[in-house]
């Protein structure tokens, strides 16, 4: 099976060797690398270049965001299934193309999805996200991990590409298509896929608002006006019963103490 890995990069000097290396590290062979690049002014090409020879296909040249360009590598891509591995992002460990692909083998899935290890590079502390179970409750206020998605390019060429309208939450508009409209065969895979950095567009506070504004009129199509009402007090309790457990558990620890 040939696996596709797509990073798109702009001005990203500083994390592109990192993202580089983890994919040439990966222990499966047949291996498709393509990196689109939005015509950095940095030294990002100079170092994507350095590997020029072991990556399958360079593309420099201005696009409009992150969604034209994940398109612009997807519409190139000739393997069997898809990666989006971002320019600050890097796989856990080597083995993780060839873990999927044997998933891939033993499953009839058409997106298999993993954990994700969660990385803030200014205290280096990092949080581990597991999203083993999704529905559309779930789906309403959270979405499957980007970078620790694998789908296979016939779901692509089937349901369409990402929605470049949108300047942060393009996948997940297209993850509400895929599994709640077209209701894609997706499975969990009980392993982290990749290491993802904060401080990338996605949880930049400048455009907090904008990708407010932008899940709102997702969850407007995808969700009834009753589902979204019911889900929000569903959420609301749950939330309530998670932070009153936290409180109890912190008081009893103040007991013992």
């Amino acid at each position: 099976m040939k696996i596709s890995i797509i990073t798109v990069c702009k001005n990203s000097e500083s994390t592109i060797e990192r993202t580089i290396k983890s994919v040439l590290m990966q222990t499966h062979k047949n291996i498709e690398y393509i990196i689109v690049d939005g015509e950095s002014r940095d030294k990002t090409l100079s170092i994507v270049n350095k590997y020029k020879n072991k990556i399958s296909r360079i593309i420099s040249e201005k696009d409009s965001g992150i969604w034209q360009a994940m398109n612009k590598g997807i519409a190139r891509a000739t393997g069997d299934a898809i990666i989006c591995l971002n320019s600050n992002d890097e796989f856990y460990n080597p083995n993780v193309a060839e873990r999927v692909v044997e998933e891939f083998r033993s499953s009839n899935a058409d997106l298999i999805y993993g954990d994700l290890i969660i990385l803030d590079p200014k205290t280096g502390k990092t949080y581990y996200k597991k999203t083993s179970y999704v529905d559309r409750l779930f789906l309403y206020n959270n979405s499957i991990p980007h970078p620790s998605t694998v789908c296979k390019i016939d779901v692509f060429n089937k349901y369409g590409f990402f929605d470049e309208k949108f300047k942060i939450a393009g996948d997940y508009d297209w993850f509400l298509r895929v599994i709640l409209e077209e209701k894609i065969k997706i499975h969990y895979l009980n392993i982290p896929f990749s290491i993802f950095s904060l401080g990338g567009i996605s949880t930049d506070k400048k455009y907090e608002r904008i990708h407010k504004a932008e899940l709102q009129l997702i969850t407007g199509q995808y969700f009834t006006l009753f589902e979204r009402i019911l889900y929000k007090k569903l959420i609301s309790k749950i939330m309530r019963v998670f932070w009153l457990e936290k409180i109890i558990k912190n008081k009893t620890k103040l007991n013992l103490i």
